[in-house]
C-alpha cells in the first residue's frame, strides 16, 4: 500500500439532513463509536473504527448535516470547522460525500462543492434501493465520469457495497493540493442548480421508456404526503401516532415491569431472610435494593418510549411532523425548528436545551427554551406510571395509556398557552424562516433502531443511578437513625431524623393532600424526578411490621397508608383520587431538575432568567395542586 495511503488516518462524512449519512456512517462502524461534544458548542459528532469485518484501519468521523459550505446553522458551523479547521482533525482526510439519489440534484451541489474546495472526495449515494422500487436506477460509472472522483451505490437497508465503500476509503492517496472554502453566491448555486438539473436524465436511468427522473414528484413518498401533510387531517394522524406511542409506554411495558418487580422483591426477601436481625442487611435490602427497585421496574418504559420516538425517526415521519406543527407552533411564538428540542424534551429537558441553539432566531429561542421544562421528560415516567397503577390497577392497560397520552398531550398545551403568553411580552426581532428537506420513506433499519434505543436508555440510567442510589441511603439512614437499636420498626421510625424534618414540613404539603412522607419525596425529586417514586418505597417501607413487608409492593403500601393524627392514631387514607390528581398536576408543571436548571443558565446566558423560569414552575406547580386538591377533595 502507497505511504500516503489513508491508513489510521481519517474519513469524514459528510452529507445534507436525512441523507442516510448516519445510517451508511452506523454500517460502516457498527458499535464502534462514539459521540463527542463540539469544544464550545452543544453540537455532538461521532468519531468511530470500521468493523473488523471490512479489515480496514482508519478513523471515521461523522458530522452535523449540512446543506452548504456556506454556514448559517451551528450544525453547518462546527461541520466546516472539522473540515477546514485543523482544531478537531489534523489528519489526512478523505471526504465521504453522502448523496440522496431521491434528492439527486440538490444534494450533489455539496459534493461538487466539497471538490471544488479541493478535497479528495468519495460520493456515496444512498437510497439506491428506493430508486430500484420506483423503476429506476443510477449510472455509477457515469456519474464517476462526470465528478472524476470515485462513486459507490450504496443500498441503506441492506448496507449493500459499504464493503466496496470502505475498501476505496483505504486505498485513497491523499491530495497536496491547498484546501480553500470557497462561497458560493446565490448566483452560483442557480447555475449549478441548472447544471446538475439537466444531467440528472443522463445520471439516473428509468426501466420504462418516456419517464423521466422529473417523474419522482409523484413517488409514493410524495403520495403518501397528500394525507400525512394535509392541514386538517395530517394534524388528526399525528395525534393518532403520538398516542400509540404514549400509550405503549404504559400497556405494553406491563410484562416486563412484573418481571422485573418480581426479581427485585424475590431478592430483597432473600436478603432479609439470611439474618433478619442485621442493621447492615436492612439496609441492603430495605435501603439500597427496594429504593433502586422501585425505580428499575419503570426502565423498560422509558426504553419503549425511546424505541417509538427511534421508529418514527428512522422511518422519515418525524421530518414531517416538524413541517406539519411548523404553522401551529408559530402561532405561539416559535417555528418548526422547535420541534426537534420539544421531541428531545420528551426524553430530556437538558438535550431538548441543548438543541434549541439550532433555532436561529433569538425570539423563537427564548420561547422555546423557556416551555421545554413543561414537556412531559422521562423522568417523569416513573412518577407518573405509578401513580396512574394506583388509580387504574384494576381497570384495562388501554385505559391507563390513555391516561397516559392525556398527560402527555395536555403537558403540550400546557407548554403551548406558556408559550403564547411570553411571546405577548417579547419584542419582534428578525422575521422567522423555516426550510426543511423530507426524507423518503423507509422501513426503519432494526439494528440502527435497537442500539440508539440502547444507547438512550443507558445514558437515562446512568444520569439517574448514581442520584438514586445515595438519595435511597440518605433517606433510609433517616428513616433509621438514632434510634437505629430499637427493634420495632415503626418505633424507631417515629424517632428518627426523617419523622422530626417531616413535622416541619407536612404543614407546606397538607393543604395538596400529602404528609410529610409524600413532601419528603417531592422535596428528594428536586435532584432527579424519577427519585420520587425510589424516596416513597423507602420511606414507606420503614412504617409496616417487617413480617410481611417485603411480601406488598409499593402501591400496596400507598393503599394502605394513612394520616397520623396528633393523638398518634391513624387518620384518612392518603392517596385519594383527589390527592394523586394534585400530585399529577405538580409533577407536571414543577421545575424538579438541577441538571434542567444549571443548563437553562448556560443556554439563556443568564442565571437571572433561570431562576425566574424556576420559581415561576415552582410556584405555580403548588398553587394549581393546592387548588385542584381542595376543589375535588
Amino acid at each position: 500500500m502507497h505511504k500516503d495511503n489513508l491508513t489510521n488516518e481519517v474519513a469524514i462524512f459528510v452529507g445534507a439532513p436525512n441523507s442516510g449519512k448516519t445510517t451508511l456512517y452506523n454500517w460502516v462502524t457498527g458499535s464502534r463509536y462514539k459521540t463527542v461534544n463540539y469544544p464550545g458548542a452543544t453540537v455532538d459528532f461521532a468519531v468511530g473504527k470500521p468493523l473488523g469485518v471490512y479489515k480496514v484501519d482508519f478513523d471515521v468521523y461523522d458530522t452535523p448535516g449540512i446543506y452548504s459550505l456556506s454556514p448559517k446553522t451551528s450544525e453547518e458551523d462546527v461541520t466546516c470547522d472539522i473540515l477546514f479547521n485543523g482544531k478537531v482533525v489534523n489528519k489526512n482526510k478523505v471526504i465521504v460525500a453522502v448523496v440522496d439519489a431521491t434528492h439527486f440534484t440538490r444534494q450533489i451541489l455539496l459534493a461538487d462543492h466539497l471538490i471544488e474546495s479541493g478535497f479528495n472526495v468519495i460520493i456515496a449515494v444512498t437510497m439506491v434501493d428506493l430508486l430500484k422500487k420506483e423503476g429506476f436506477s443510477i449510472d455509477i460509472e457515469a456519474l464517476s465520469d462526470h465528478m472524476k472522483v470515485p462513486v459507490v451505490g450504496i443500498d441503506g437497508q441492506l448496507g449493500g457495497n459499504v464493503d466496496k465503500l470502505t475498501s476505496i476509503i483505504s486505498k485513497a492517496s491523499v491530495k497536496n493540493s491547498q484546501i480553500n472554502q470557497s462561497l458560493w453566491d446565490s448566483a452560483t448555486y442557480s447555475e449549478k442548480f441548472k447544471k446538475y438539473d439537466n444531467i440528472k436524465n443522463q445520471i439516473i436511468l428509468s426501466e420504462q421508456k418516456n419517464r423521466l427522473p422529473k417523474d419522482f414528484n409523484v413517488r409514493k413518498s410524495e403520495k403518501i404526503d397528500k394525507w400525512i401533510l394535509h392541514p386538517a387531517g395530517g394534524l388528526f394522524i399525528f395525534f393518532l401516532v403520538m398516542f400509540a406511542v404514549f400509550s405503549s409506554v404504559f400497556w405494553l411495558a406491563a410484562p416486563a415491569i412484573d418481571f422485573v418487580d418480581g426479581v427485585f422483591s424475590d431478592f430483597s426477601a432473600l436478603i432479609l431472610s439470611l439474618s433478619p436481625e442485621s442493621l447492615f442487611l436492612e439496609f441492603i435490602a430495605n435501603g439500597l435494593i427496594t429504593g433502586v427497585g422501585a425505580f428499575a421496574v419503570f426502565i423498560p418504559q422509558i426504553a419503549i418510549l425511546f424505541l417509538g420516538l427511534c421508529l418514527l425517526e428512522d422511518s422519515g415521519y418525524l421530518a414531517r411532523a416538524s413541517t406539519l406543527i411548523d404553522k401551529p407552533l408559530s402561532m405561539v411564538g416559535m417555528n418548526g425548528r422547535s420541534f426537534v428540542p420539544i421531541l428531545s424534551s420528551f426524553a430530556c429537558a437538558v438535550p431538548g436545551m441543548m438543541a434549541a441553539r439550532t433555532i436561529p432566531n433569538k425570539k423563537e429561542r427564548f420561547v422555546t427554551l423557556f416551555i421545554l421544562p413543561l414537556l412531559t421528560c422521562s423522568a417523569r415516567i416513573p412518577v407518573y406510571a405509578l401513580l396512574i397503577a394506583f388509580l387504574f390497577s384494576s381497570k384495562s392497560a388501554l385505559l391507563a395509556g390513555l391516561v397516559m397520552s392525556a398527560i402527555y398531550f395536555l403537558s403540550i398545551i400546557i407548554g403551548a398557552i406558556t408559550a403564547a403568553i411570553i411571546n405577548q411580552f417579547l419584542p419582534k426581532t428578525e422575521p422567522s424562516f423555516f426550510a426543511l428537506e423530507l426524507p423518503a420513506y423507509r422501513r426503519p433499519v432494526f439494528r440502527k433502531v435497537i442500539k440508539s434505543v440502547l444507547d438512550r436508555t443507558l445514558a437515562f440510567v446512568k444520569r439517574a443511578g448514581p442520584v438514586i442510589l445515595i438519595l435511597s441511603v440518605l433517606i433510609w439512614a433517616g428513616s433509621t437513625f438514632p434510634k437505629y437499636e430499637i427493634k420495632d420498626v415503626n418505633e424507631r421510625f417515629k424517632a428518627s431524623y426523617a419523622a422530626s424534618f417531616g413535622k416541619v414540613i407536612e404543614p407546606v404539603f397538607k393543604p395538596m393532600g400529602a404528609d410529610w412522607r409524600v413532601g419528603l419525596g417531592i422535596i428528594t425529586s428536586f435532584a432527579a424526578r424519577e427519585v420520587f417514586v425510589s424516596s416513597l418505597a423507602v420511606v414507606f417501607n420503614v412504617t409496616e411490621d417487617n413480617d410481611d413487608a417485603v411480601a406488598l409492593s409499593l402501591l400496596e403500601k400507598m393503599r394502605e397508608a394513612r394520616f397520623v393524627n396528633e393523638d398518634g392514631t391513624a387518620g384518612e387514607l392518603i392517596f385519594t383520587w383527589p390527592a394523586i390528581l394534585a400530585l399529577v398536576v405538580f409533577f407536571m408543571i414543577a421545575l424538579q431538575c438541577m441538571a434542567t436548571v444549571s443548563i437553562a443558565i448556560s443556554e439563556f446566558g443568564s442565571f437571572k432568567m433561570a431562576l425566574i423560569q424556576l420559581t415561576v414552575f415552582n410556584i405555580l406547580a403548588y398553587v394549581l395542586s393546592v387548588g385542584v386538591y381542595q376543589i375535588f377533595s
